[in-house]
């Protein structure tokens, strides 16, 4: 039971992260301009 719930709760959080990785890529495509600002910057 426990273990079921561990693999439930990693996969939620794996999903989680995917999402957030390609709302990140999608908005990139969007603003390419403000990220090149910022990578020349550092």
């Amino acid at each position: 039971m426990v273990f079921r719930f561990q693999v439930a709760c990693q996969n939620k959080f794996l999903t989680l992260l995917f999402n957030f990785h390609q709302r990140i890529k999608a908005f990139k495509m969007k603003h390419p301009c403000y990220f090149f600002d910022k990578q020349e910057l550092e």
